[in-house]
C-alpha cells in the first residue's frame, strides 16, 4: 500500500535546502558589504588616482612653459584677483617701472649662496623650480624673490609682496 509521506518526516534533500538557504543568507550580506563599502572605497580610489594623474600632468605643464624663455611674455592679469588689494586704506595700484627696476636682481646660484637655510627651491608665482643660471629680484623689504620675468608683471598690478602681502611702498 501506497501511504504518503508525513509533511513533518526527514527526507534527504531537507538538510541540502536548509544549507543552501543558510550560504544564500552569507552571500547576501557579503554581497551588501560589498556593495555597501567596497564599491564607493574603489570609485573614491578611482577619482583620487585621477585628480593626482591630472595635477601632475598640470604642474609639468606649467614647468614646461616656464622653462620656455620668450621674450615679451608676460603673466596675464587676474580678474578676480581682490583680496588684499586695499593696502593702508588705498587701492593697491602697483609699482612705478623705476621702483621696480630699483630691486636688486640676482642669479640664484648666487642667492643659494646668501640664503643657506632658506627652503625656496621654486617660484611661488609660476611654480617651476629655480635653476642655477635663472635671473631673480630681491625684493628687500621681506626677503622673498622670484623669477624676473614672473614678479614685475605682478609688482606693476600690486604694490605688496606675492608670499606675505606686506608692503613695498616705503611710507
Amino acid at each position: 500500500m501506497d501511504h504518503p509521506l508525513p509533511s513533518n518526516s526527514s527526507s534527504p534533500s531537507s538538510p541540502s535546502l536548509s544549507s543552501s538557504s543558510s550560504s544564500s543568507a552569507s552571500a547576501s550580506a557579503s554581497a551588501s558589504f560589498a556593495d555597501r563599502i567596497l564599491a564607493p572605497l574603489g570609485f573614491a580610489l578611482l577619482v583620487l588616482l585621477v585628480a593626482v594623474i591630472s595635477y601632475s600632468f598640470a604642474r609639468r605643464r606649467r614647468r614646461l612653459a616656464a622653462r620656455s624663455h620668450h621674450p615679451g611674455v608676460s603673466l596675464p592679469a587676474d580678474p578676480d584677483d581682490d583680496d588684499d588689494d586695499i593696502v593702508g586704506g588705498a587701492a593697491d595700484a602697483g609699482l612705478s617701472e623705476a621702483a621696480i627696476l630699483s630691486y636688486p636682481k640676482l642669479l640664484y646660484s648666487s642667492a643659494k649662496v646668501r640664503r643657506e637655510k632658506s627652503s625656496e627651491s621654486c617660484c611661488s608665482i609660476c611654480l617651476a623650480d629655480y635653476g642655477d643660471s635663472d635671473m631673480l629680484r630681491l625684493l628687500p623689504e621681506c626677503g622673498h624673490y622670484f623669477h624676473l620675468k614672473c614678479v614685475d608683471p605682478w609688482l606693476k598690478l600690486h604694490s605688496s609682496c606675492p608670499i606675505c602681502r606686506k608692503s613695498l611702498i616705503s611710507s
